[in-house]
C-alpha cells in the first residue's frame, strides 16, 4: 500500500512538472503567437500609455473595481457587489486584435494572451491604454477627449462625480450614455457616490 501511494505521488509530481513546463513555454517569448504583429503593436501601445499621469481617475477606479489577474477571475467567477472585480488585462486581450483573429475565438488563447500581458505590465498598465484607446461614444476615442467633450475641461480639472461618470462609461458606454440614458447614468452614479461615501 505505501509503496502505491509513493508511485502516484511520483506520478503527481512528475506530471505537474510536465505542466508547468509547458505553462512556462507556452508563455516565452519562443511562442510565436507572441511575435506576431497584433501582440508587438498591443506592448507598444501599452508602453506608450504608461506614460499617461490618472492618478486621480485611477484612485476613484481602484475603489469601484478590483483589478485582480486572470487566474483569480477563473478560479473566482463572482461579479456581485463592490468593488466589482475586474481583469483590465483581459479587457486589453479582448479589445485590441484578439477579436479580429480566428485564433481569439478559442477561450484558451486569450487566456494565453492575457497572462503574457499580465507577466509584461501591471493591470494599471492595461488599463491606462483601455483609458487611452476607448470609445467614450460621438467619435471620442480615449478619456481626455471624453472629458473635453461632456465637460469642456482638462481630465486633471474635473471633480470626482465627473470622474465617475467617466468610469462608468468605460465598463458601458452605451448604457450610460449622457445623452440617451440619463436616467440611468443618473441613478448609477448616485450608488456609486453613496458607496464611496461609505468608503471613506
Amino acid at each position: 500500500m505505501k509503496k502505491i501511494a509513493i508511485k502516484i505521488l511520483k506520478v503527481l509530481l512528475f506530471t505537474f512538472l510536465i505542466f508547468l513546463i509547458i505553462y512556462q513555454l507556452l508563455l516565452s517569448d519562443l511562442n510565436p503567437m507572441f511575435k506576431r504583429d497584433d501582440f508587438i503593436a498591443i506592448k507598444e501601445e501599452i508602453n506608450k500609455s504608461k506614460k499617461e499621469d490618472f492618478k486621480k481617475l485611477l484612485s476613484i477606479y481602484h475603489k469601484l473595481y478590483n483589478s485582480k489577474s486572470i487566474k483569480y477571475i477563473i478560479l473566482n467567477n463572482s461579479k456581485l457587489g463592490l468593488p466589482k472585480e475586474d481583469c483590465p488585462c483581459l479587457d486589453v486581450a479582448r479589445y485590441y486584435g484578439a477579436n479580429n483573429s480566428i485564433n481569439f475565438k478559442i477561450p484558451f488563447i486569450k487566456a494565453l494572451f492575457t497572462l503574457k500581458l499580465e507577466k509584461e505590465f501591471s493591470q494599471d498598465d492595461c488599463l491606462k491604454l483601455l483609458l487611452m484607446k476607448s470609445d467614450f461614444l460621438y467619435g471620442n476615442i480615449g478619456i481626455k477627449e471624453a472629458s473635453k467633450y461632456f465637460f469642456n475641461k482638462e481630465l486633471e480639472l474635473l471633480n470626482e462625480r465627473e470622474l465617475i461618470e467617466l468610469v462608468i462609461m468605460l465598463e458601458n458606454p452605451i448604457l450610460y450614455d449622457p445623452i440617451r440614458n440619463r436616467e440611468i447614468r443618473r441613478n448609477k452614479i448616485l450608488f456609486l457616490e453613496k458607496f464611496l461615501q461609505k468608503e471613506n
